[in-house]
């Protein structure tokens, strides 16, 4: 009984160590393959992410600087495109769908880590500086830090035919309606009309894509 509890001991020993020399592997490469410039490091991109378990697309065109964190849990469409130095986050159990033919400008910030959720539809453009986060710290407790009460996983639903502007803030809990315009350096704290236009700080309605202007 003795042996088979420490051979379970070991086994797991064994586990860990195997998922931080693969973390450890994935870093490397990450860095490696993030300043390859041009078509080459695209496609070396893409086959490192693939290799690592990313379920991607044909046609991807990733650029330089790039960094994905628990690539088994992200699935990308056809077409996929992120310009320089984005940041794509599903480690700890968290997913992330991308559609067809949705295009990232730089700097694009997705963070599901620890059992967030973010799904993107097809078509959709996200601009410089976006930034998605689907779980967020606890903190209903005072007596004892932030960073030590754990986290609350959420979800952020993107519609087809979306265009998120420069800037632009989603928190967890959102939908944005098929065909939504949201303005550069809105916060989006609630869900957006499908084809309305929203602004500001929290975002509301400024416009609709139907050409009616908000009572």
């Amino acid at each position: 009984m003795t042996f088979r509890s420490g051979e379970s001991f070991m086994r797991k020993y064994m586990a860990r160590v195997g998922r931080a020399l693969l973390s450890e592997f994935g870093a490397f490469t990450d860095a490696f393959a993030s300043a390859i410039p041009g078509l080459t490091g695209s496609f070396v991109r893409s086959r490192l992410l693939r290799m690592r378990g990313m379920a991607m697309g044909p046609r991807a065109r990733l650029s330089p600087g790039l960094i994905v964190m628990g690539p088994e849990n992200v699935r990308t469409g056809e077409g996929f495109g992120c310009m320089q130095h984005c940041f794509i986050a599903a480690d700890g159990d968290g997913s992330i769908v991308v559609g067809n033919g949705v295009r990232f400008n730089e700097r694009v910030h997705l963070n599901a880590s620890i059992a967030g959720h973010i799904e993107i539809g097809d078509n959709v453009l996200v601009g410089p500086g976006v930034v998605l986060r689907a779980t967020n710290h606890r903190f209903r407790r005072v007596d004892i830090p932030i960073r030590e009460q754990g986290h609350e996983p959420g979800t952020i639903v993107i519609g087809d035919d979306v265009w998120l502007g420069a800037n632009v803030t989603v928190v967890s809990g959102v939908k944005v309606g098929r065909g939504a315009i949201v303005a550069a350096g809105a916060v989006v704290t609630r869900d957006v009309d499908p084809l309305s236009i929203v602004g500001g700080v929290p975002a509301r309605a400024i416009g609709s894509r139907e050409g009616h202007r908000p009572h």
